[in-house]
């Protein structure tokens, strides 16, 4: 009988203790993001430091955090901008489900990239800082500014790409095709024969 009563016991603790240390994974693993239901359509994201954001065209709007993720955000909506931040020293993983985006801006230490292929009309793309974008897009217009030492990689095509960048920037369209391309001149404007040569 006190046989019974200590194996019950055991198996009881062992129990409790994988479900407890089950627990602790998950809530370590998951971090639910600060409320985002007030968050109405949006046209533009800004993506801070300390942030790697992947956006994925779907039916429905929305924000979530990665599977992988350890880090935490904020998200502020002005008219149709959303400005997302990281409120940890450690990198917050994002995903950001749209429907028609139409800017994309990184600065600082930002990682932007896609899941699938964003299928736009018109596409802006702001690089500044060390930010890094990996873009797959299909649009009919695609500007893009590349400031500091930004680094943009895309995939897909344009009928018109307007680019500017600076001369610590780098471009590359391997697998990317434009109809028309114009070069622009900014503010930042440096040597642009890197990104010509890797058109």
């Amino acid at each position: 009988m006190k046989t019974q009563i200590k194996t019950i016991i055991a198996t009881t603790f062992a129990a409790l203790t994988l479900t407890v240390s089950s627990l602790s994974a998950n809530a370590i693993s998951k971090h639910p993001l600060a409320d985002t239901s007030n968050v109405k359509t949006f046209k533009k994201v800004n993506v801070g430091r300390n942030l790697e954001v992947t956006f994925v065209q779907s039916n429905k709007e929305g924000i979530s955090y990665a599977d992988d993720n350890y880090g935490t955000a904020q998200v502020m909506q002005e008219g149709d901008q959303l400005t997302i931040t990281s409120t940890t020293n450690g990198i917050a993983k994002l995903i950001v489900y749209v429907t028609d985006i139409y800017r994309i801006q990184g600065s600082d230490n930002a990682v932007i990239k896609t899941e699938g292929k964003l299928d736009v009309t018109n596409l802006q793309i702001f690089l500044k800082g060390n930010a890094q974008a990996n873009i797959n897009t299909s649009t009919s217009s695609l500007y893009t500014i590349l400031n500091d030492n930004s680094t943009l990689t895309l995939s897909g095509a344009t009928e018109k790409h307007t680019l500017a960048g600076s001369k610590n920037s780098n471009l590359t369209m391997t697998h990317f095709a434009a109809q028309k391309t114009d070069l622009e001149a900014h503010t930042a404007l440096g040597n642009l024969d890197k990104l010509a040569a890797t058109k």
